[in-house]
């Protein structure tokens, strides 16, 4: 009696072991997946998408922008090619410039003319382009008012001068720095106007 109540109690405690046969928790012999939503994320996934995307850039983006750059390129030498036919193959900066400005004459070097490197006066007389004389004067005419333009050649030679204190001077000055493309005289103008008011 005492067997048969042994045996049926390991029997009973075999059965109810987590490790028989029947309750174990089997293990998976391939990688969980990692797709959420119909969408790929395991590494062969990823580098697709992520190769799908260069070719794309590569295509809406780096392709135009290349081609933009090369055409740039094309119309920046075309230019300085039409701009080497009229430069001036004689021109140095220690030239004496003869104008004739509204029918006054006045002569002054070059380099002075073009001292201030974006205004006007020095895009024409830098020497890239020829600069037309007439036969009668042998001057370069400007048709431009004459009264102010002391002062402007003052300003491009870096000697003193004195800004009118009329304000209808002022503006007929200043006019004429914007036809020159003289901005920081014109601004030197007009702040001289604010401090006398």
């Amino acid at each position: 009696m005492q067997a048969s109540s042994a045996s049926s109690s390991a029997s009973s405690s075999s059965s109810s072991s987590p490790l028989s046969s029947s309750s174990s928790t089997s293990i998976p012999t391939n990688p969980p997946s990692h797709s959420q939503g119909g969408e790929d994320f395991s590494v062969e996934g990823v580098a697709t998408k992520l190769n799908a995307l260069k070719t794309m850039f590569d295509s809406d983006i780096c392709e135009p922008l290349i081609e933009k750059a090369r055409q740039v390129v094309k119309e920046k030498e075309e230019f300085e090619a039409e701009k080497a036919k009229h430069r001036d193959p004689d021109a140095r900066m220690d030239d004496i410039i003869k104008l004739d400005i509204g029918g006054k004459f006045v002569d002054i070097v070059r380099s002075d003319l073009c001292s201030v490197p974006e205004s006007k006066l020095a895009k024409i007389f830098n020497g890239d382009f020829q600069i037309a004389i007439t036969a009668r004067t042998g001057r370069t005419f400007l048709d431009r008012d004459y009264t102010f333009w002391h002062i402007i050649q003052a300003y491009l030679e870096g000697k003193p001068y004195a800004v009118p204190t009329e304000s209808l001077d002022v503006k007929r000055l200043c006019y004429e720095c914007d036809y020159y493309g003289l901005g920081k005289l014109k601004e030197e103008v007009e702040l001289g106007l604010k401090s006398k008011q």
